[in-house]
């Protein structure tokens, strides 16, 4: 579908009373249907295997912005969007060349866009240049649309609500995008479609966690097992292949051969155990928690605790650990 302007696009993509679709949102808002958030672990999970269509690109934050959770908490470093967090804390890493974040002002309010270049100090989230719209932040707003065009991939966990008001502007755009939605989403009409046409497809991870808030001002309460994935349109050559290779090298965080006993596995979570032993049939060295799961009538063999003597002190990265449970596998 062409479009000779945006407002020829905005007009024919959305199809509904978008007043009518803003008042809901609102509604979902004070009713706490669309809050959400976003953790930092999530965020990092997916974004581990984009990290090379990331590099000296421009991110938008369309949803995120530097202060959005300012009516929950008082303490500085809880306040921002957690998408804004990982990618200026990780901007160099990443190699990216800007991220700019706003989001809806529900206060009718000119909203704020919020930029970093990384010319400054990526630890410190409050460093950042910054603006103000002629509207409230709206990203249906039309002249909210140069926002999108203007950056590289927009990523985000938009208002469920809106959800399809947030594909079309994408399309309008003609954006590339990474953004969270329910799992339902891509039963709708619109969705579907792209996904058929294979312009739409599936990310690499289901969203495990989010966390939201019971009443004002409330501590996290964290909510499992919401059926949420990620979208996107970035293809990715060999995509599975990639996808268990990169899982391999994630895993690799909670796994490490001990710096002075090479024969010997440290295991930091006990949920890569089971792939680790398929190609190492030595020793184990596990949490003394790890006792709780495994099973060491059938399956494992306890040797004994790392400071009885069988290996006294043991490094991994230089780094002595804490107590440990040597371990192996029966009948090996």
């Amino acid at each position: 579908m062409a479009f000779k302007t945006l407002e020829e696009a905005k007009k024919a993509l959305f199809q509904e009373e978008e007043r009518a679709r803003t008042e809901n949102l609102i509604d979902a808002i004070k009713n706490k249907n669309d809050e959400f958030y976003t953790t930092y672990e999530e965020i990092e999970r997916e974004i581990a295997f984009y990290e090379q269509d990331l590099v000296n690109k421009t991110i938008f934050l369309p949803c995120d912005d530097v202060f959005l959770l300012k009516d929950y908490f008082t303490n500085p470093d809880d306040i921002p969007s957690q998408f804004w967090v990982y990618f200026h804390k990780n901007f160099k890493k990443l190699k990216l060349k800007k991220i700019v974040a706003t989001s809806k002002n529900f206060n009718n309010e000119q909203a704020i866009v919020y930029e970093y270049d990384g010319n400054g100090d990526d630890s410190n989230v409050f460093d950042f240049t910054y603006y103000k719209l002629n509207n409230d932040g709206d990203f249906r707003h039309l002249d909210n649309f140069p926002l999108f065009i203007n950056s590289d991939i927009v990523i985000t966990n938009p208002p469920f609500s809106i959800k399809t008001d947030f594909l079309n502007v994408l399309r309008a755009t003609k954006s590339k995008f990474l953004f969270i939605g329910h799992m339902v989403t891509i039963g709708s009409n619109q969705y579907f479609k792209l996904f058929k046409q294979k312009k739409l497809f599936f990310g690499f991870n289901y969203v495990r966690e989010f966390f939201s808030f019971k009443a004002f001002k409330a501590e996290k309460v964290w909510n499992k097992g919401v059926n949420c994935f990620w979208f996107t349109n970035i293809e990715k050559d060999l995509k599975w292949y990639n996808y268990l290779t990169l899982k391999k090298e994630r895993e690799k965080r909670y796994w490490n051969y001990v710096d002075n006993y090479p024969n010997l596995i440290n295991i930091e979570k006990i949920i890569v155990l089971k792939e680790v032993q398929q190609f190492h049939n030595g020793l184990f060295a596990v949490p003394v928690t790890a006792c709780v799961v495994l099973d060491t009538d059938n399956e494992w063999e306890v040797i004994g605790k790392d400071e009885d003597g069988f290996f006294p002190v043991l490094y991994v990265n230089n780094k002595q650990l804490f107590k440990r449970i040597i371990i192996k596998k029966k009948g090996t």
